[in-house]
């Protein structure tokens, strides 16, 4: 199973099956409800892959784009004549829903693509976790710090492979206190497409695979222990600094290095608060987009409860110049739940109702606030 992460932090889990037919020398891989077929050009000089009508509700995606994008990360990778030339939908279908190029679901299909083509078999609970773009090169999903709960919240072991612009984003784990995700999951940072078929198949291979059998010990060895005791451990960590002296790319083992160091770090980066203002405004602005009869006042009040919950959590792990940014966003929270009692206390909106005056200067407020987040927000992640 190839599994993949969409925006809304909902997990998409993708079944991978494969098959070649040797008459017509195709291949057909199914992803989710992605089907798609592919000859290569000496067998079919048009050498089309096709894709199904419900594959594009999947991607959200106009047949175009999609088409652009795997063409050119197939004929990026594939010296032996698999190119995909073009790529064919249903003409009835034309554009389905909403635009919205996913391109840390089409990393996740370009490699299931890539690795029925070579006929392997990739790792058991694989995660690829990065977005890719049209040079064929991985790079950090835009959301990925708003996924990264859902990655925590996994209850099994699995091999995560991560841009490795995002490791940046793994850090901030050692400051608040998950530090045990990377003794449960084996994390590679990958940079391309080729690069990446050495870190995601089921055997791995040489210094690669030493290094992850030395991973699955230390694993083993540590279960049911404190891994921030652990990482100080000088056995442990000679384990650990043969690990990513064999695979540099483990960045497991990286991590739990500098959890038993002195450079362990003391704070969240400002960045990566800016990026929790970010990830929380976009749920705020999913509210407000919709108009003032539809807004649910429950919801509201349970979005505000949420977000100080949140700050409530963050503000632990942050320096305090950093407060004032937190506090403004603990009054947004603060403002949501009175905007919710006030949409909540009365079903009557016309315009000479109190709950009704209330409820609207309320979201004036909140959409005041939140154009003042997002001006500081962008100064904390792009610092000048």
């Amino acid at each position: 199973h190839l599994r993949e992460w969409s925006r809304d932090e909902q997990q998409i889990k993708l079944p991978l099956y494969t098959s070649s037919n040797t008459a017509t020398n195709t291949n057909e891989i199914t992803v989710g409800t992605l089907k798609i077929t592919i000859t290569p050009q000496s067998s079919n000089p048009e050498n089309k892959v096709t894709l199904t009508p419900d594959s594009l509700k999947l991607l959200g995606e106009q047949s175009s784009n999609i088409s652009g994008s795997l063409s050119k990360i197939l004929a990026l990778n594939w010296e032996n004549g698999y190119v995909a030339a073009s790529i064919e939908a249903n003409s009835n279908v034309g554009k389905v829903g909403k635009k919205n190029k996913n391109k840390t679901l089409m990393a996740a299909i370009a490699t299931a693509l890539d690795a029925s083509l070579l006929q392997e078999k990739l790792g058991p609970n694989l995660i690829i976790a990065a977005s890719i773009n049209s040079t064929s090169m991985f790079e950090r999903n835009n959301d990925f710090w708003k996924l990264l709960p859902s990655l925590i919240k996994l209850d099994k072991s699995h091999r995560i492979l991560i841009a490795e612009e995002a490791e940046g984003d793994l850090r901030q784990l050692l400051v608040m206190g998950d530090s045990q995700f990377f003794i449960q999951h084996e994390v590679m940072a990958i940079t391309d497409f080729k690069d990446s078929r050495k870190y995601r198949k089921d055997n791995l291979d040489g210094d690669i695979a030493k290094a992850s059998q030395l991973f699955k010990e230390v694993q083993n060895a540590l279960k049911g222990k404190s891994v921030r005791a652990m990482a100080s451990n000088s056995h442990v960590r000679a384990k650990l600094k043969e690990i990513h002296a064999l695979n540099p790319r483990q960045i497991s083992a990286k991590m739990l290095l500098i959890l038993g160091s002195t450079s362990k770090p003391k704070f969240i980066d400002s960045k990566y608060i800016g990026y929790e203002i970010r990830a929380i405004l976009s749920e705020v602005s999913s509210l407000l987009a919709k108009s003032a009869n539809t807004i649910n006042g429950e919801e509201l009040i349970e979005m505000g409860e949420k977000i100080e919950k949140r700050v409530e959590t963050v503000q632990r792990f942050i320096d305090l110049q950093h407060n004032d940014a937190l506090d403004d966003v603990d009054e947004l929270a603060k403002i949501l739940q009175r905007a919710g009692k006030s949409k909540f206390k009365s079903d009557d909106y016309n315009s000479s109702s109190t709950n009704y005056r209330n409820f609207n200067e309320q979201i004036r407020k909140l959409k005041e606030l939140s154009a003042n987040l997002r001006v500081q927000s962008a100064a904390l992640i792009n610092p000048k």
